[in-house]
């Protein structure tokens, strides 16, 4: 009852609806796949001398599916997005469940892959070009856009699953 003696009518949870949720899951995993077909890392190789100083000698990058952890993440990525779809077209209520915690379980899968191909990034490019591996050449490695776009399909398969699971619950 308010202030007023009438009774507060009782209020849903605003969760987000199970078929949203598993639709941004669906499409996280196939985010991180995509995300292996581009550049993972990149090597940039500088020479030093006195007449010229600093002189770009080549750049070099290599994709995600060079690596095993480039291919953990199109397996998983892929597998997150088939179920998701598969469950978005089911009505039973186990697979909701389970679709769930496949995205959530999967999606930290990719995370984990990510950070490790961040981690190894020389690993991922490779063998260099010739014109990368001279003595005087300075090889400065980084990280690419394909692995931040992997890694950021990883998270929203996650956060997917975990809305799909909470709303299947709750429905």
């Amino acid at each position: 009852m308010d202030d007023e003696g009438s009774p507060i009518p009782e209020q849903r949870g605003r969760g987000a609806p199970w078929s949203f949720a598993t639709a941004l899951a669906a499409t996280g995993g196939f985010l991180a796949a995509a995300g292996v077909f581009l550049p993972w890392a990149s090597a940039s190789g500088v020479r030093t001398t006195e007449i010229f100083g600093e002189e770009l000698v080549g750049t070099y990058s290599s994709n995600g599916i060079a690596d095993i952890t480039g291919l953990v993440v199109l397996i998983v990525g892929l597998a997150i997005g088939v179920l998701e779809v598969g469950a978005l077209l089911a009505t039973e209520e186990g697979l909701r469940r389970a679709a769930g915690m496949v995205a959530i379980v999967g999606g930290l899968a990719v995370l984990g892959a990510c950070a490790l191909a961040a981690i190894r990034a020389e690993a991922v490019l490779g063998d260099l070009p010739a014109e990368l591996e001279g003595p005087l050449v300075a090889v400065e490695t980084s990280i690419a856009a394909g692995l931040v776009v992997s890694a950021a399909g990883g998270v929203i398969a996650a956060l997917g699953g975990l809305v799909a699971g909470r709303s299947a619950t709750a429905t």
